[in-house]
């Protein structure tokens, strides 16, 4: 114990700042939306979609049924040691004082708080429990509570690291298996749990948030009053006001439902200009001092959601997966109805109007020829012009409807946990050596994730995947992130991919695997861990706000989904899955036959996807022309479009993507190489049909030849000379 309250010490101080710093820069959104939530109410500082999330969870619900040192805000301690309802209560049983192991002739001492999160399952924080073997010789106490004769001791079960530990330090929290018997043989699984519920929208700023904890490591307490939310980051954290202390971390934070919504972890204390820590009477705290003197405003938790994402990106072992995969399967939320459909107030009455488009057409000659036309569409539906928009946070919600019959649910994939194995882009693919595309610019160089940057963050986090990079060169190069059939390079900036480079090969010998797609799992994207998160865009940063966003593949799925049968197809099929190969492409824009997700059915019969149908016939003709080919291919990362008040701030879109295909002009290894460009652009799309389910109007899509020398400039890469040279577009 000693050993881990020290290194909580030492750590502490840091950390605050990190918490004050957050709190610093949010200092005018959140003021301002204090000062929204003061004149309008609860709900006015939260985007649009948060408004519609929450109003359309609470319609469901009607319908349906330390490292960090903790303090009291406001300069009073309110915690109260009795549930305050009979919700409370339950919500309260699966929460436990972390305690030294008892048995050992010793009282057993409290130093955190944890709750079970599945079963055998107990949630904490990174600080409390770093590795594995910090949890070795420690408990989860249930029930100690006070109660009308006096302090109850509780029932103590064993925590089991051996059989699972994940910690996350960004996200700072620890997820510990529990033994499923007490000291005394008693059940775990009698207690109960607290469901991550990964959807978003479960509370509102300005609404109380409770927090269940065992502060000093004493008995239960809950923090009911004076506990505001007061901000909700798109970082990840979530920052109130609620009394705590030491051995709350680790604590639950509840909605006002008593709803898991955070995992709590410090306390946010003021900083003057140059980053000082404060105290309550003016003053610049000491690293010695009295820390009950220091002025705290306000204290943090991790989001629910963030948690859920992160763990949906855990590596861990083989015999630790089936806990974790458990676990991931209660993320749902409970009061969602999957045909339920919710709308804006602020939709207004539509028009129908007819749009005809011409024959939009694309080809490549010689061995391989595409050709894709467009005919006239019926009319879709808009907003009538001028409509007044709805004043927030009234929402309208669509009644749902009677839930389908549950499907039976697809493969989870099957990742390869070996990184630094990865082969990445064959040069050589082809039968002679075509290098990836390159970065040259200096101002670009400076956005795109280097070999320093990787290796900053490899120092920094024990569980980045150790990569090989003795022969990698200038470090201030982008780092070539390599996977199964193709390699790519992220732009930080942008958190998208610059570029990738893949094989292709629609050979019958290379594709023996014929199992079906199903089978082999999808959508469980993840995030590169080689990668920092801040580097890569999430789920949640646009992909599940903007509703007619698709999480669209750069590298495609049946592209790369190629090699041995067995777990090599299955690996290189799963590698497109992660967030790295991931863009923003509208729905009308990314899928061969568009599915409306809003229920509306705006797309009409014969609606072509033009990204997708290009991808669907290039498969075609790459197969009937030898096989085999060479892809480059990226978002274009200049000119994006804004997506504001969706997701994470700052986040845009790509107005246009591109592609090149080099394939050789026959079969033989020496024949000469031919190289087609193309740009797509998905501005009509989102400009006819917006991001969310509003502003509804039929798209026209747009599909041109273009030269690899515009393409470079668009692209902001250099192309192999070879790759230059076989042009079509200049012959």
């Amino acid at each position: 114990m000693s050993s881990i309250m020290g290194r909580i010490l030492e750590a502490r101080h840091a950390l605050w700042r990190q918490s004050a710093k957050r709190w610093a820069e949010r200092t005018a959104q959140r003021e301002e939306g204090l000062r929204r939530i003061r004149d309008k109410g609860i709900g006015a500082a939260d985007t649009p979609k948060r408004q519609v999330e929450w109003t359309a969870r609470e319609a469901r619900k009607v319908s349906g049924t330390s490292r960090f040192t903790e303090r009291t805000i406001n300069g009073t301690w309110d915690p109260v040691p009795f549930a305050p309802s009979v919700q409370a209560g339950k919500a309260a049983a699966p929460v436990a004082r972390i305690v030294t192991l008892p048995g050992r002739g010793y009282e057993p001492q409290g130093v955190a708080t944890g709750f079970l999160v599945h079963p055998c399952l107990l949630l904490t924080n990174h600080h409390v429990f770093q590795v594995r073997g910090d949890a070795a010789g420690f408990a989860a106490n249930f029930h100690h509570v006070r109660d009308d004769k006096g302090v109850r001791p509780g029932k103590h079960y064993e925590l089991d690291p051996e059989r699972f530990f994940f910690s996350d330090a960004r996200l700072d929290f620890a997820l510990v298996a529990v033994k499923e018997r007490g000291l005394e043989n008693e059940l775990l699984s009698e207690l109960g749990f607290l469901r991550l519920v990964e959807a978003t929208g479960k509370v509102l700023t300005g609404q109380p948030v409770n927090l269940v904890q065992h502060p000093g490591g004493g008995e239960r307490q809950f923090a009911i009053s004076d506990n505001k939310l007061v901000d909700i980051l798109d970082s990840g954290y979530l920052q109130y006001e609620a009394d705590t202390d030491r051995g709350s971390s680790g604590s639950p934070v509840f909605n006002t439902d008593w709803e898991l919504v955070g995992l709590h972890h410090s306390a946010v204390p003021r900083l003057n200009a140059a980053g000082e820590i404060m105290t309550q009477r003016g003053g610049v705290w000491q690293e010695d001092g009295d820390e009950t003197e220091i002025a705290w405003v306000a204290n943090e938790g991790t989001r629910v959601s963030f948690i859920v994402e992160r763990l949906r990106a855990a590596q861990v072992s083989v015999a630790e997966q089936p806990l974790l995969q458990a676990l991931l399967a209660s993320t749902s939320d409970p009061v969602q109805q999957p045909a339920a459909y919710l709308e804006s107030a602020s939709l207004s009455t539509p028009l129908t109007g007819a749009m005809p488009m011409g024959p939009v057409q694309f080809n490549f000659s010689g061995p391989v020829t595409i050709h894709q036309y467009y005919g006239e569409v019926p009319g879709g539906v808009r907003p009538a012009a001028g409509a007044a928009p709805a004043p927030a946070p009234v929402v309208a919600v669509v009644a749902a409807a009677a839930p389908p019959a549950p499907a039976a649910a697809e493969k989870t994939l099957v990742f390869d946990p070996g990184y630094a194995e990865r082969k990445g882009y064959d040069r050589r693919f082809l039968g002679r050596s075509i290098a990836p595309p390159q970065v040259v610019d200096a101002d670009l160089l400076a956005q795109m994730y280097s070999i320093a940057d990787y290796q900053a963050f490899h120092a920094e986090y024990a569980d980045v995947p150790e990569l090989d990079l003795s022969e990698a060169g200038d470090t201030a190069q982008p780092l070539e992130l390599r996977y199964h059939h193709y390699s790519l390079a992220m732009n930080k900036k942008a958190m998208m991919c610059q570029w990738t480079a893949s094989n292709v090969d629609y050979r019958d010998i290379a594709r023996q695997d014929t199992r079906p797609r199903a089978a082999l799992g999808g959508e469980n994207w993840r995030p590169d861990p080689r990668v920092p998160p801040d580097c890569q865009l999430y789920n949640q940063d646009i992909y599940q706000p903007a509703r007619r966003v698709d999480r669209g593949h750069v590298v495609r799925r049946e592209d790369n989904c190629w090699g041995a049968p067995g777990l090599e197809t299955e690996y290189a099929n799963s590698d497109t899955y992660h967030w790295t190969n991931c863009t923003p492409q509208h729905e009308a824009f990314n899928q061969e036959r568009p599915r409306d997700g809003s229920g509306q059915n705006v797309y009409a019969p014969g609606t072509t996807g033009i990204w997708g149908h290009f991808e669907v016939e290039l498969a075609k003709q790459i197969e009937a022309g030898g096989g085999k080919a060479v892809l480059f291919a990226g978002p274009v990362l200049q000119g994006m479009l804004g997506a504001q008040g969706l997701g994470t701030a700052g986040v845009k879109v790509p107005a246009r993507f591109w592609k090149v295909v080099v394939v050789r002009a026959s079969r033989r290894n020496d024949a000469p190489l031919q190289a087609y460009g193309y740009v797509f652009d998905q501005t009509p799309a989102v400009k006819a049909y917006g991001l969310t389910y509003e502003g509804l109007e039929l798209p026209e899509f747009k599909a041109q030849r273009a030269t690899l020398a515009q393409i470079q400039v668009l692209a902001g890469v250099v192309f192999d000379p070879q790759v230059l040279a076989a042009d079509q577009a200049q012959a």
